[in-house]
């Protein structure tokens, strides 16, 4: 049992633009063009490699229209699996870069660095996860709206806290909780320097602290504090990729939040299309439906 399946984006480049193609894979910006350096780049090519050390799916087939679109199947069975990944929205240490790193240097000098391995004492403004700017948070309601009409029945969420925020409307108006799944993390995320869902609990009651990662750092590693390394980025992204289309994700729509490289790493490891270099823009959404 498989279907043809289309990939779709949404994007948001701002609270008053909202644009959702229903056929693909294409992609639409709008007025806004993100910039994208070539470090990035160089993370789009990769995930092409990805897409084709994960799977043998069949190649792109032309559509009615001329649009490429692929044959996707689930492990097993002709069970239904719908993944939606998503871009966090524009960051607030971007759109107010020098305030930010004040705070940040700041923070950073009144630390005690004696007490930074020890998680009940407050550690101050972390640099690595700041949170969403007022553009941010317009894209995060704007992508809510437009995620709702594919009844989603699963959030997963980076740990990171602006993953959160621009997922947190999506929950409101669903009824669903946020399940903070470290799996999505940044690129070469560094285990144990962000607060555990008991504590995001304590401002974002949305946070389902019983939740049990799919892919968990304590599982998988590498150890506590210590960073992350390519190799071990990209094998984390491939299991995901893997555990997103899991029997326990059957009959359901899983949206997932995560960062601009994981959500195209992800994104070609799952349909392995030839994968051209294009900007992701904030709060864009690829939809992929497995029949």
């Amino acid at each position: 049992g498989a279907s043809c399946a289309s990939v779709c984006l949404v994007c948001v480049p701002c609270p008053w633009l909202v644009t959702y193609i229903p056929q693909g894979p294409r992609w639409f910006l709008g007025s806004y063009l993100q910039h994208i350096d070539i470090f990035f780049f160089r993370f789009l090519m990769a995930a092409e490699l990805a897409g084709m050390l994960l799977s043998s799916l069949p190649p792109s087939i032309p559509g009615a229209d001329g649009a490429a679109t692929t044959t996707l199947a689930t492990p097993s069975g002709a069970r239904r699996i719908t993944i939606i990944l998503v871009r966090h929205g524009d960051r607030y240490d971007y759109a107010n870069a020098d305030r930010w790193s004040a705070a940040v240097d700041a923070s950073e000098a009144s630390s005690n660095d004696a007490n930074l391995l020890d998680e009940s004492v407050p550690r101050g403004i972390n640099r690595a996860d700041p949170p969403l700017s007022a553009l941010g948070h317009a894209q995060a309601r704007a992508t809510a709206k437009v995620l709702m009409a594919e009844h989603p029945t699963h959030i997963l969420v980076s740990p990171y806290l602006r993953t959160i925020q621009t997922a947190q409307p999506l929950a409101h108006a669903s009824g669903l909780a946020l399940q903070l799944e470290e799996g999505l993390a940044e690129f070469k995320h560094t285990h144990g320097t962000l607060p555990r869902a008991a504590t995001r609990f304590a401002t974002f009651p949305e946070v389902d602290d019983s939740y049990e990662c799919l892919y968990s750092f304590d599982r998988f590693g590498p150890p506590r504090f210590e960073k992350e390394d390519v190799l071990g980025y990209f094998r984390r992204i491939l299991r995901m990729a893997r555990m997103l289309r899991s029997p326990r994700f059957f009959d359901s729509t899983v949206v997932c939040f995560s960062h601009a490289a994981s959500v195209a790493l992800v994104q070609a490891s799952l349909h392995s299309l030839p994968f051209t270099p294009t900007p992701l823009p904030l709060c864009s959404s690829f939809i992929f439906d497995f029949r």
